[in-house]
Formats: C-alpha cells, structure tokens, sequence
C-alpha cells in the first residue's frame, strides 16, 4: 500500500519485539541470504569501563558492545545490512595498513 512505513528488522535484533496485531509496522526480513564473502578492516578501541568500539576502515561505519566479539558482531551485521541495498566501494587490492601515529597539539 502506498504511504506505508515499515520496521524491517532481522531476528538478531528482536530483542523480545515481534510483529503482531498491536505492531503492524513491524515485518522480518531475512538476512542470511548473502552472497559472496568481502574482507574488511576494523579497528577496535575501549571507549569506557566495560565499552569497546569496532570501526571499519573502508566504510564510515561503527558499532559499540560491552566485548570486542560483541562490538565486531554488530560492526559485521550493520555492514551486511547496509551493503544489501548499496553497491561495494571500490577496495584497495591490499589490506590497509593500521599503525599508530604521534602528533603535536598546543599546550
């Protein structure tokens, strides 16, 4: 029907949230019909207490989890739900290089 609105959501993130009658806007999509395999780069960093950020190198992309498992599963699945409606970037023939760099700031 024109002019609706759906929730599409995959049974990962479900959380105890169903479609049903007092949730018509909500409808499943299958996400494990994927195709080919990509490697990626992510970088993992601690960002509090019990909080770790995995962030992908070649796409402007991050997710957050309270382990590093944690974090670069939901990294993995937010990257396979965007590609499903978006071309691949270009991606360099060779995995990028990580390295840490040192910079001056003002005092």
């Amino acid at each position: 029907m024109a002019g609706e609105r759906f929730i599409y959501i995959g049974d990962e993130d479900l959380r105890g949230v169903v479609p049903g009658p007092d949730r018509p806007w909500i409808r499943r999509r299958n996400v494990t019909h994927m195709g080919r395999t990509v490697k990626m780069t992510a970088t993992v960093s601690k960002a509090g207490d019990h909080l770790y950020c995995a962030r992908c190198v070649q796409v402007e992309m991050a997710c957050e989890g309270r382990t590093v498992d944690e974090a670069l599963g939901r990294l993995r699945r937010a990257l396979e739900r965007h590609f499903q409606d978006r071309p691949l970037p270009p991606l360099p023939p060779e995995e990028p290089m990580v390295v840490p760099i040192e910079i001056r700031v003002p005092v």
